[in-house]
């Protein structure tokens, strides 16, 4: 295992994600063990708010610097959206250029909550791999859907909510264009840039254990029974619709509820009662 001094974690919001990113923030830095520095770099489109900004850099620490940067989202006028997504989830994209001096950072969704240091998993060697990952938990209906329209087999699919990115081989390898070029002549993709990075990256993933990315409200499936108590499982990833920051009923809510300020209540629908 590779020795990591400073543990650069980036995280890709939009107004809309502010809320939970800033929760997700504060579980990385509650959670990192030792004293060895920490930065995170949250990346959003120009549409943010001032105060959004103001109130992201205020989450830093003695030890943990919080870096806003913000950029024009290109991919809005030519890559599709659908669903609950929206056209910052592509700024995931541009890390290598944006951080042009790292190698390596560790991207988070910010709908994660991180019970755990994650220095270990920083440290992971690459090898020849672009990223490393954890298989995703695929329902029926997305496994046909990964066998039968993007031919790659559901057994080898990562889910993207969080990713040790290998930003020196991207850079290599010109891999954010070959994404972006992926994704625009595919508007049909079901989980866009999370399937173009799946398609993209085949054979230069590294798999990393499911305790990473634990994906709520599949805690079910064995595969997840097996990592025990869920005080052991390193990232919660509420990767349902239904999110705990709109809803009092979501399946382990109450350890996102731990990590939101009384500042952020007004906006938590749970705490509105909205």
């Amino acid at each position: 295992m590779l020795k990591m001094n400073m543990m650069n974690v980036v995280f890709v919001t939009d107004e809309n994600y502010a809320l939970p990113t800033r929760a997700a923030i504060r579980s990385v830095i509650a959670n990192a063990a030792g004293d060895d520095p920490l930065t995170v770099h949250v990346v959003c489109d120009d549409e943010v708010r001032a105060e959004t900004e103001r109130r992201f850099i205020a989450l830093g620490t003695a030890r943990a610097t919080v870096r806003v940067l913000r950029v024009e989202n290109q991919y809005k006028d030519i890559l599709h959206v659908r669903a609950h997504y929206t056209h910052a989830t592509y700024l995931r994209f541009d890390l290598p250029q944006l951080l042009p001096e790292l190698e390596r950072v560790l991207y988070l969704d910010g709908d994660v909550i991180v019970q755990g240091d994650l220095r270990e998993l920083y440290a992971t060697p690459f090898g020849n791999c672009c990223v490393a990952a954890a298989l995703d938990c695929l329902d029926p209906y997305a496994a046909n859907y990964v066998q039968n329209q993007l031919f790659f087999s559901p057994n080898r699919y990562f889910n993207a909510g969080m990713l040790l990115m290998n930003l020196a081989a991207f850079r290599r390898e010109g891999l954010t264009r070959q994404l972006v070029e992926f994704t625009q002549q595919r508007p049909w993709l079901m989980l866009q840039d999370q399937d173009a990075l799946n398609v993209v990256l085949q054979g230069q993933v590294k798999y990393v254990g499911a305790e990473y990315n634990v994906m709520l409200p599949s805690y079910q499936k064995p595969k997840y029974q097996k990592l025990g108590r869920m005080a052991n499982w390193k990232v919660l990833h509420f990767a349902d619709n239904r999110k705990p920051w709109q809803s009092p009923a979501v399946y382990a809510g109450e350890v996102f509820m731990r990590y939101l300020a009384p500042e952020d209540w007004p906006e938590c629908r749970v705490y509105a009662g909205a």
